[in-house]
Order: structure tokens, then C-alpha cells, then sequence
């Protein structure tokens, strides 16, 4: 079989097989055994076989210029290609709950807007919850930022998520079902069980043990702002 970093398509059987056992192998054992690949292995070779959800991690590890980053790739201009788009300011408000926290979202134009706003709201990301957005320009101090904001999220973790639950595998099937799972969180909803903040949390830790998790707060930055203690808004 050939060495990984020489990898290209087709795959033998054997490394199809190997790539799989990838997959689901603990992301922090999977790092020690391959020092020499990064999260661009499975985009790689996951999107052919698949896992489409990795495409978001297609490129992360480019960027250079959090700033320039957050122009290009703005956290709601993102979607406005997206199937189902409803316009600038025409989505619907919800107002939802999580953990005793009551927060209101305005104009949910997209799909992804409910999901988001939960998910960037959950670790303090958005305009207007403390972060330094005047770090961005310095890419050092911003990566230093976001690893510490890393370390709060893994102790968070630490009990309920064990890090053998952290794969790749486990990140793609959960993402298939968390965006969904919020809508039981809408004042009014009467399905169960609602999502809590550790189901939001270890959607992003991994994507903090690969080491992109920078890309992530810049997105949440970039895409809505805390207003009033309980009021998510677009234009800010």
C-alpha cells in the first residue's frame, strides 16, 4: 500500500479500506499516527465516498488573513446561493431556548440561520459577546484567542464526550442530524429531547483538534451580533 501523503485516486481496496478505519479512528490518535497529513486528507478522499459534509473543511487551512477571510466568506452571505433562500430580511424571527437561555432570532432568511445562531451564540462567537474583534488583523494573537477558546470548549467536553468519540466519522453523521435537532428548541415545539450546549460543543471541538477552528470563530463573528442579552440580528 502505498505511503498516504502519495495517495491519489482510484484507491486500491486495501486503502479504501484503511481511509474508512481513518474515519473512526479518535482524531487525536489519528494526528500522532499521520504528523504528516492534515483534515485535508479526508476532504481529499471523503467527499468521492460520500461524506459531502466535509466540504466544508475544504480550504481552511489557506487562510492567512482572518480579515480578508471574513469579507470573502461572510457568515450570511455564505447561504444567499443556497437552495431555499428566502432574501435579505425575509426569513421569519424564532425565538428559542437552550439550558434555561431564552434567545430570539431575527430574520432566519436560511435554513442554516436557526442552527448557526444557536451553535456561534453557545461558545460566545458573535459580535457583541466579548470577543476582541480587533484581534483579526493579527493572525497570531487571533489563533492564540481561539485556542484558548478551544480549551474551555474540550473542558466543557471532558465528561460527557470522551475523546474516542471524537472522529471524523462521528463528525459527519452528527452533522447530518444536530441543525435538525435544534427546531425542538423553538418556544412552542413538542418534540424531544431538545438540544444542549454540549451537542453544539462537540460539533466545533473537533474542528478545533484539527486545528481550523480559527476560520470558525471568524465565521461566527462575521455573521451576527448579541443584541439586548437575548436578540440575534444580521445588520450590525
Amino acid at each position: 500500500m502505498r505511503p498516504k501523503t502519495k495517495w491519489e485516486e482510484p484507491l486500491s481496496p486495501e486503502e479504501v479500506a484503511e481511509f474508512e478505519k481513518d474515519m473512526r479512528t479518535p482524531i487525536k490518535q489519528w494526528i500522532r499516527e499521520n504528523p504528516d497529513l492534515t483534515s485535508d486528507y479526508f476532504v481529499k478522499f471523503g467527499m468521492p465516498r460520500g461524506y459531502q459534509e466535509l466540504m466544508f473543511w475544504n480550504g481552511v487551512h489557506e487562510v492567512t488573513d482572518y480579515v480578508e477571510n471574513a469579507k470573502n466568506k461572510n457568515g450570511k452571505d455564505v447561504w444567499k446561493s443556497w437552495p431555499g433562500y428566502l432574501g435579505e430580511g425575509k426569513g421569519p424571527d424564532k425565538t428559542w431556548t437552550i439550558e434555561g437561555n431564552t434567545i430570539t432570532s431575527h430574520h432566519l432568511d436560511a435554513s442554516s440561520y436557526l442552527p448557526d445562531d444557536a451553535y456561534c451564540w453557545t461558545f460566545g462567537w458573535l459580535k457583541g459577546q466579548g470577543l476582541d474583534g480587533s484581534l483579526m488583523s493579527d493572525k497570531s494573537a487571533w489563533d492564540t484567542l481561539t485556542a484558548q477558546e478551544c480549551d474551555k470548549i474540550g473542558q466543557a467536553l471532558a465528561v460527557d464526550f470522551p475523546e474516542e468519540n471524537h472522529t471524523v466519522y462521528r463528525h459527519v453523521m452528527w452533522n447530518r442530524v444536530w441543525p435538525g435537532k435544534l427546531e425542538c428548541n423553538v418556544v412552542g415545539a413538542s418534540c424531544t429531547p431538545k438540544m444542549t450546549k454540549n451537542n453544539l460543543r462537540e460539533h466545533v471541538y473537533r474542528k478545533c483538534l484539527f486545528g481550523f477552528a480559527p476560520t470558525e470563530t471568524v465565521y461566527c463573528y462575521s455573521r451576527a451580533c448579541l443584541v439586548n442579552g437575548t436578540e440575534i440580528v444580521r445588520d450590525c
